[in-house]
């Protein structure tokens, strides 16, 4: 609230009164000013008059309304998830199955200790080819009971990529086939007067090429 300041009160002499008895005009001017707020002191009197006070009212904005309610600001989510993924190096055949080989290992080994005999494909005898196929037969998957027919048969694959249940080929043809178990080492029937068992990939001389079921 402002409050408005009245004019201070002017100090009257008694020179001023006696001239405003001569001066028509000067009288009634005093008067007006007397009642516009001015107190006239007493006659003679130094004393300056009290300055009065008249309170101003200043109006708010009536188009102001109810006060608006503080809605609070909604940031969006920018937390970063982050998902970790585990790198796992798969050893899936073309057979379908990363588990197909290894089946073929697990059942090459039943055949350790097995006589060697031309044309085998049982616990009593076998031969190279006839083990390699009774091998994978167990994974699910037929392959021919020759060496030369395997070799035609299967995916080649590098010998530096080769992985468990790959066939390994030897000499020219070729003429002799096992089954690689891992760890540089296979699984053959040999020839006569030796039985199958695990043996050094490159027992028999160095491997020629290799291929996968």
């Amino acid at each position: 609230m402002r409050l408005q300041h009245v004019p201070p009160v002017r100090r009257l002499s008694t020179t001023w009164i006696l001239r405003s008895l001569r001066d028509p005009l000067t009288l009634i001017g005093g008067v007006l000013l007397g009642l516009t707020g001015f107190a006239l002191p007493a006659m003679g009197s130094t004393t300056s008059a009290v300055r009065t006070h008249q309170p101003v009212m200043v109006l708010a904005d009536i188009q102001a309304g109810p006060p608006r309610p503080v809605v609070p600001a909604v940031f969006p989510d920018t937390t970063t998830t982050s998902t970790s993924t585990t790198s796992t190096t798969s050893t899936t055949d073309p057979s379908g199955s990363s588990s197909a080989g290894q089946k073929a290992v697990d059942e090459a080994r039943t055949y350790i200790g097995t006589p060697y005999q031309n044309g085998g494909t049982s616990h009593s005898g076998i031969d190279c080819s006839g083990l390699t196929m009774m091998a994978w037969r167990a994974a699910g998957v037929d392959l021919p009971h020759s060496t030369y027919g395997q070799y035609d048969d299967v995916a080649h694959v590098p010998l530096s990529q080769l992985q468990p249940g790959d066939l390994v080929f030897y000499y020219r043809g070729p003429s002799h086939v096992a089954i690689y178990i891992g760890n540089g080492e296979v699984i053959e029937a040999l020839t006569y007067g030796k039985r199958a068992g695990e043996y050094s990939i490159d027992y028999v001389g160095s491997p020629t090429s290799a291929g996968r079921p």
